[in-house]
């Protein structure tokens, strides 16, 4: 199990599959919140995968951020997450991140550890359709 404390970094560029635009604002060519997220996410999960036993995965129950300034397409941007505080299964993450030009996230993230193959059965997420 990851520590209290343990960090990942997810550093990318702001592409076009990432902007506002291609999330459906149209004209909108900066860093979209929800690929922010996406991010995000991917940097806790990270953390708590390190460790995990095999079968183990987690999914995301909460996001509690503040998108502080525009990154617009092209410049490059990271995001850290810290492992904050574990209580069985859930843990909450504190969550930055930064362009090249400054701050642009601040918040908490939440993820659950989860039996994989038992999560998929109950939720009909591994169905092929």
């Amino acid at each position: 199990m990851a520590d209290i404390g343990d960090t990942h970094t997810v550093e990318d560029l702001v592409d076009e599959s990432r902007t506002a635009h291609a999330l459906g604002n149209e004209g909108v060519r900066v860093l979209g919140t929800p690929a922010l997220v996406n991010v995000l996410e991917i940097a806790a999960h990270r953390i708590l995968m390190r460790d995990a036993p095999a079968g183990r995965g987690t999914v995301g129950t909460a996001v509690n951020i503040r998108h502080l300034k525009a990154t617009p397409e092209g410049m490059r941007f990271s995001v850290r997450a810290t492992l904050a505080k574990v209580d069985g299964r859930r843990c909450r993450f504190n969550v930055e991140g930064h362009d090249e030009e400054g701050q642009i996230v601040s918040g908490t993230h939440e993820r659950f550890l989860v039996d994989l193959q038992r999560f998929l059965e109950r939720t009909g997420g591994g169905r092929q359709r």
